[in-house]
């Protein structure tokens, strides 16, 4: 399109703004020339070429032009009478306007081309000239003004990345370095003053290494000498840096890699070598990370070795310390004391007053003990009632007598607890290392041999074991011979309990419980011999075979056209071998049973003893499908906090909850269970209530929202054939459709 200069400024403004800005694929040209006919001429070539034209017939109209409009290039005549074309080029260059010239003269003068190319001119055309030759040299000319602008767009865009990209390293929050190949500081970002203590001006040419502690140089070759063989490190490195006058210790992770210089090269054998020029690494403050992870993993470690009532060392704990005191009593020929210390009567305090108030009176009764022993004693909990002390470097047993005297003496006086006074004694048991116990495993059965050798003298004393307790002590010695002769005899055998839906009365899981028949003394109770074999290797044989007969049993009821669940009690000793879960799950597969038929049940005083490597066993049990119940819940005094790392599946109320639901109280008891239910529904657990034995406690279950239960109200221990005929027709797993039919009481 032509555009020709109009006096009338309006006219001219619809004009320009048909014209494209500069840069465009289509440039706009200005022909600036006082002979119409040349100028005429050069507008239709233009146009005809496919340039935008706008023309001037002189030189104060090509200002007015030049103000208003972006013209890609001007061909200007040096001669015009009213403004010249050296002041129209003077004009241009003082606006520092993003225009080229070409001159078109009729002056073709050396000295007046030299001139007006040294004031910017871009090319000097003399009249007249061909058509072809003023084309390719307009072509030129703004080929090379785009080239101009597209380099200078790039150099734009090249300075703002790099101030974009210092504002980034400099505002880090992390230490950025770059180290020459002499490992110096070449560069470093603004926060190395903060993380080193020393201004940026001081750091540059110095080692990093005279910042990292001496103890931890080994680790630093990793970070530092691997970007020099042009190899990344796997990982960050841990690291602690010496800062400031006061040498300071600040931890932080280093990332290094190399920085390597393109392109590659050659070596003679033809392989591809690429120049190491340097190290570029971030250093992160982890100070406060370190910290965080000290004070959890201090309170995880705690937790896993301290009562979390008491806040005394738990049995896994006292077991670590009695090992280290028998090695060091070895060592130096010293002599330690074992002391167990057994509360007397604590179950009829703890019904009489309810558990809260046995709680506290648990933990009154640990702060009292702790007054009684000396900074490098041992005082720990294993559950319950139960306490260990642990007495190292003392002289013989007159020395343990006279502890067990001292916390004899202050049990005198009563404690008070939840507003009532409770007198508190103790049957204290001893063993003296080495004369009454050179392993660990001995020493711990003989004091607790002695403390029940009080208990069967009248409680409230204290013995120190001697040999003749072995010999004497019915309940110990002779019952645990019995024991291995009735599991060697066939004269263990295993009763069934049904777990019942209240809601329609049908058995969902039946739980398996040990029963001998001891040759003189008749049928015997697991209580009346369970705690013998715990205190002996006899645990984990009872476990085993009860373990084989639930698998023989539970198979039988496959095979009868039944997938009722049975459940098996774990003890605590079984729990802590190593391969406990592997043996479980080995037996199962032996018997070709289905894990999620299965049900093991747990104490909560067996968590107390290493809760961490007990969790990750049942973990690998629960990802078999194996359901996991915690058993008599409320009785062990646990945290809460522990159940929801536990992979449970089911809570077992301790039966004391509902034997005490009677008319009159129940309300008492009500506030406990609705608890108990309620953290059960919160952490998705069933829930079960045992020790159902009367329509009382019954009806007030089922109406409190309890939908299961355990007691001799719906059944009690049956024979496994007596269990087989309660269940004529098929079941479905755990309470899905088709159950069994009502039992029959």
């Amino acid at each position: 399109m032509k555009v020709v200069f109009s006096p009338d400024n309006e006219l001219h403004r619809a004009h320009a703004d048909t014209l494209p800005e500069a840069g465009s694929q289509t440039d706009a040209i200005l022909v600036v020339d006082d002979d119409s006919r040349l100028r005429d001429s050069l507008s239709n070539l233009l146009l005809a070429t496919g340039y935008h034209v706008c023309c001037a017939d002189g030189g104060n109209q090509a200002l007015l032009l030049l103000k208003t409009i972006r013209f890609s290039l001007v061909l200007l005549d040096l001669n015009m009478p009213d403004l010249s074309g050296q002041e129209v080029l003077n004009f241009i260059n003082a606006q520092g306007l993003d225009t080229r010239v070409i001159i078109l003269s009729g002056d073709a003068t050396f000295e007046q081309a030299t001139r007006v190319m040294r004031k910017g001119a871009a090319d000097f055309l003399a009249k007249p000239c061909s058509p072809v030759k003023l084309l390719d040299r307009i072509a030129l000319t703004l080929e090379k003004r785009r080239r101009s602008l597209d380099f200078l767009h790039i150099r734009q865009r090249l300075q703002e990345s790099r101030e974009l990209h210092n504002f980034i390293i400099q505002n880090s929050p992390d230490l950025i370095f770059m180290l020459d190949n002499r490992e110096k500081f070449s560069f470093l970002n603004e926060r190395a003053e903060y993380f080193l203590g020393t201004p940026i001006a001081e750091l540059l040419g110095r080692s990093l290494r005279e910042f990292i502690f001496p103890d931890d140089w080994g680790k630093a070759e990793q970070a530092l000498c691997q970007p020099r063989l042009g190899t990344r490190p796997d990982a960050a490195v841990e690291l602690r840096l010496t800062t400031g006058a006061g040498n300071q210790l600040r931890e932080v992770e280093v990332w290094t890699l190399p920085v390597i210089l393109q392109p590659t090269t050659r070596t003679l054998a033809g392989n591809r070598q690429e120049p190491i020029v340097g190290t570029y690494g971030i250093i992160r403050d982890i100070s406060d990370r370190k910290q965080t992870e000290e004070l959890h993993n201090y309170h995880l470690h705690y937790h896993l070795h301290h009562d979390p009532l008491t806040n005394l060392p738990n049995r896994c704990l006292f077991d670590d310390r009695l090992t280290i005191a028998m090695r060091q009593a070895r060592r130096l020929g010293q002599k330690l004391a074992v002391l167990f210390l057994d509360i007397d009567h604590f179950k009829r305090i703890n019904d009489s007053l309810g558990h809260l108030v046995g709680d506290e009176l648990l933990q009154l009764v640990a702060q009292r003990l702790r007054s009684c022993v000396r900074d490098g004693d041992t005082l720990a909990r294993l559950g319950g009632d139960e306490f260990n002390l642990l007495l190292p470097n003392i002289g013989g047993q007159d020395d343990a007598a006279i502890v067990a005297a001292k916390i004899r003496e202050n049990f005198a006086a009563p404690l008070l607890v939840g507003g009532k006074s409770a007198r508190i004694s103790f049957s204290i048991g001893c063993a003296i290392y080495p004369e009454q116990g050179d392993n660990k495993k001995i020493l711990l059965r003989n004091a607790d041999l002695s403390m029940y050798q009080v208990k069967e003298q009248g409680r409230d004393g204290f013995l120190c074991f001697h040999q003749e307790m072995l010999q004497r002590n019915s309940y110990f010695y002779n019952l645990e011979t019995a024991l291995q002769q009735g599991l060697e005899n066939d004269q263990l055998f295993l009763h069934y309990q049904p777990q019942i839906d209240l809601s329609n009365g049908r058995i969902v899981a039946a739980e398996a419980l040990l029963r001998w028949w001891h040759p003189q003394r008749g049928l015997l109770m697991p209580t009346e011999f369970l705690p013998v074999a715990e205190h002996s290797e006899l645990i984990c044989h009872l476990d085993d075979w009860v373990l084989r007969q639930v698998c023989r049993d539970a198979s039988r009821l496959r095979q009868a056209g039944s997938e009722l669940p049975l459940a098996v009690n774990i003890s605590s000793q079984q729990l802590e071998r190593d391969d406990f879960d592997l043996r479980l799950l080995s037996t199962l597969n032996e018997f070709h049973l289905d894990p999620a038929r299965f049900e093991i049940e747990i104490t909560e005083n067996s968590l107390l003893q290493d809760l961490n490597r007990i969790t990750q066993k049942l973990a690998r049990l629960a990802s078999h499908g194996l359901f996991i119940t915690l058993d008599d819940f409320g009785r062990g005094f646990s945290s809460l906090s522990y159940l929801h790392s536990l992979p449970l599946h089911k809570v077992k109320i301790d039966r004391s909850f509902v034997g005490n639901l009677t008319r009159g109280c129940a309300e008492i008891q009500n506030n406990i269970l609705s608890a108990i239910q309620a953290l059960a529904r919160d952490l998705q657990l069933c829930f079960v209530a045992k020790g159902v034995d009367t329509p009382f406690q019954h009806e007030y279950l089922l109406a409190s929202g309890c939908r299961f239960a355990q007691g001799n109200f719906h059944s009690p221990p049956l024979p496994f054939a007596d269990l087989l005929d309660l269940l004529p027709a098929p079941l479905s797993s755990r309470g899905a459709a088709s159950p069994p039919g009502e039992l029959v009481k």
